[in-house]
């Protein structure tokens, strides 16, 4: 369900990471026994991967695309009323995208 969810979420928001941008490609992963959804977020800059699995964790990770240094990285569980805008607002604040319902770019 979460997976569900979480991928419904990613494409509401596709527009206005695109117009900030970067190109949205959307995978479905599996690990070990675990299956997930695996959002890649890129441009010239930054290179960013949001991953959440069917067991409600997810990891989060932002690279500098030119030095391949690490900006941001954080591993998470959700709760079942999770509100994606909130859990992921640092991730896409270091993007420099504001991804909630009906949100802005800021300045890049």
């Amino acid at each position: 369900m979460i997976l569900l969810e979480f991928e419904d979420w990613v494409r509401q928001r596709k527009k206005l990471v695109e117009g900030a941008g970067y190109e949205c490609e959307i995978e479905k992963v599996i690990w070990e026994d675990s299956s997930g959804v695996r959002v890649h977020f890129d441009s010239d800059m930054i290179m960013s991967r949001l991953t959440v699995w069917d067991t409600s964790e997810c990891h989060q990770i932002v690279i500098d695309a030119e030095t391949e240094a690490i900006l941001y990285v954080e591993d998470k569980h959700f709760e079942p009323s999770v509100d994606f805008d909130t859990e992921f607002c640092r991730f896409f604040n270091i993007m420099r995208i504001a991804p909630g319902r009906g949100g802005q770019t800021s300045g890049m």
